[in-house]
């Protein structure tokens, strides 16, 4: 609520350069803010806004930084981000529930550019899922991105920036005795795991 991004450095136990920084954008009374660091990027989202920061400096990335979602025809967003990556696995972008932009903040559709969502079945309204994301519930790696549903049963999807479809043979089948998946790390090394 106090529209800041915090950081940390464990090294010197100080805050890190040029933390605090500043956001806009937050409204209501359960704003939604999302953080979400991936390699040398840092993403943060508000109810109206998204950022991205180098993370060595806080300072805001090359590009059109911050977006706000309505200058992209875009709704309000309470879905954290999820990271995009090129064919190869390397990040290229990043992706909210109705739409992507590249690393310049530059909004990207088409071939390449299949939204991770489009697996799961909020893609077209983030109401059926107004709270997937927050807490780290989304994870990419060994190019594949996992996004968790939390409404009711905790199912976990799994996207495949390859094929730009749902990962093969990944079972979505929820387990019904996980009600309280708070975060999801997947295995680089096992990426079904």
């Amino acid at each position: 609520k106090n529209q800041k991004l915090l950081c940390f450095d464990p090294t010197t136990n100080l805050p890190c350069v040029n933390s605090p920084v500043a956001l806009s954008g937050t409204s209501g009374a359960s704003p939604k803010e999302q953080v979400y660091p991936l390699g040398d990027k840092v993403f943060a989202s508000t109810d109206t806004n998204l950022y991205c920061f180098e993370s060595s400096t806080l300072a805001a990335c090359a590009g059109s930084w911050p977006v706000t979602y309505a200058s992209l025809s875009w709704t309000a967003q309470n879905i954290s981000p999820v990271a995009h990556l090129n064919s190869t696995g390397t990040l290229d972008g990043v992706c909210m529930w109705n739409g992507c932009l590249d690393l310049t903040g530059a909004k990207r559709t088409g071939a390449g550019w299949v939204n991770p969502h489009s697996v799961t079945p909020w893609s077209t309204n983030a109401g059926n899922n107004g709270y997937s994301g927050q807490y780290g519930r989304f994870e990419a790696t060994s190019g594949r991105a996992f996004v968790q549903s939390i409404g009711g049963s905790q199912v976990v999807y799994c996207f495949d920036f390859a094929t730009e479809a749902a990962c093969t043979g990944f079972d979505t089948t929820p387990d019904p005795s996980v009600t309280t998946t708070y975060a999801l790390r997947a295995d680089p090394n096992n990426p079904g795991c």
